[in-house]
């Protein structure tokens, strides 16, 4: 569970917002329609126990941008301001702040959206906000709180398969493999979420092919539905499991018909980016993920453009881009958060420095993250410091 770790709330993420354009496009913008078309795409995609306040928030949905979180926290802002105890906007503001963190890098906005998870929750107990909780907990790497959250939000409501899916993941980031299939096994319906949880399952056993059929059957599921966004999605994770095997040319096709339904998406151009590393074409993949870093800076994203320009004989550029990693997971640890921990291990055993410091954040990580990479982080560290000195 490497590269797509965390991946179900991305998805969710775009299904709410193709549910909500889908009602957009009715020109009613009701409640009733984009739950149904989030039902379309399957019942995780927004759905809960049906109740005037979920249907009311949903329709407003449809009056902003759900693909944009700053107008998303902006617009349920203003909401709130009118309506401070509405508990649904509570629940939709702390995911669009989730989702703030995520296009920022501000662990500040993980605090605010617990905040407001808390909050709709404390006005009432409600399926909404208990996903919003899981999502937050499993970006978080706190694992075995999602795990609960999410076993507590499927009591209530069964038929969101999202939630299956989301505690997929959480067993996954656990290293509990044999609770995640038990976990699948208990799904209501073969839709979307359930082939993207089959494929999160076999990209963490490792199979690589295994993964990429199951999310190209994902893919099929979000195509059937005309989910374009999601559809990509699912291609671009059929290409990442397969890169994760180092086996660049069945990852190409996958990554071609992405390409066919919109090149420009941020996931898809760093799956490119890393098509072209393993394909020999490093200064063509260095120079792409110094686009996505123009665009938006992310920690991860420099650790890797510090370790391509390693390759590429460019100290200096790899010192700045390491130093800027470096910096970005602190961010987050001075927060107190412990979603850094294992790329700044892998940072610092890339660069060869300060071992003991990559062993620390490696084995810290494996207290919260059991999967192979967390494992894997625990193993090099450990080697690399029992390394005689050079």
């Amino acid at each position: 569970m490497r590269r797509d770790a965390l991946a179900l709330g991305a998805a969710l993420a775009l299904a709410l917002g193709a549910a909500c354009s889908r009602s957009r496009g009715s020109g009613s913008g009701s409640g009733a329609e984009a739950q149904a078309a989030a039902a379309a795409v399957g019942s995780g995609a927004g759905a809960q126990a049906p109740s005037p306040a979920s249907a009311s928030v949903a329709g407003d949905a449809a009056a902003t941008e759900r693909t944009d979180p700053e107008r998303r926290v902006a617009f349920y802002e203003a909401k709130l301001a009118a309506s401070p105890r509405h508990y649904p906007s509570l629940a939709s503001l702390a995911v669009a702040e989730l989702d703030r963190a995520k296009e920022t890098g501000d662990p500040s906005w993980l605090a605010r959206a617990r905040t407001h998870a808390a909050a709709s929750m404390a006005i009432q107990a409600n399926v909404q906000a208990l996903k919003a909780q899981a999502q937050l907990a499993s970006y978080a790497h706190r694992f075995a709180e999602a795990v609960e959250l999410c076993q507590r939000a499927r009591a209530i409501y069964p038929p969101d398969t999202s939630l299956a899916a989301l505690e997929v993941e959480a067993q996954l980031g656990l290293g509990e493999a044999t609770a995640a299939a038990a976990a699948l096994a208990t799904f209501p319906a073969d839709d979307f979420y359930a082939a993207f949880a089959r494929g999160l399952i076999a990209a963490a056993a490792g199979d690589g092919p295994g993964a990429a059929a199951a999310f190209a059957r994902a893919a099929e599921r979000a195509a059937a539905e005309r989910v374009v966004a999601l559809q990509r999605f699912a291609l671009v994770s059929a290409a990442g499991a397969l890169l994760d095997t180092d086996d660049a040319d069945a990852a190409a096709p996958y990554l071609e018909q992405a390409e066919r339904l919109g090149a420009d998406d941020r996931r898809l151009r760093l799956h490119r980016a890393e098509w072209q590393e393993q394909t020999g074409h490093r200064g063509e993949a260095l120079r792409a993920l110094e686009a996505l870093i123009a665009e938006r800076d992310e920690p991860e994203l420099r650790r890797r453009a510090a370790r391509l320009a390693r390759q590429e004989g460019r100290p200096e550029v790899a010192a700045a881009h390491f130093a800027a990693a470096r910096a970005g997971y602190q961010r987050g640890l001075d927060a107190g958060e412990r979603y850094p921990l294992e790329g700044l291990a892998y940072l610092l055993l890339e660069a060869g420095v300060d071992l003991p410091r990559a062993r620390a954040a490696a084995e810290q990580n494996l207290e919260h993250k059991r999967d192979a990479s967390a494992r894997r982080a625990v193993e090099l560290a450990r080697a690399a410091m029992a390394a005689p000195a050079r």
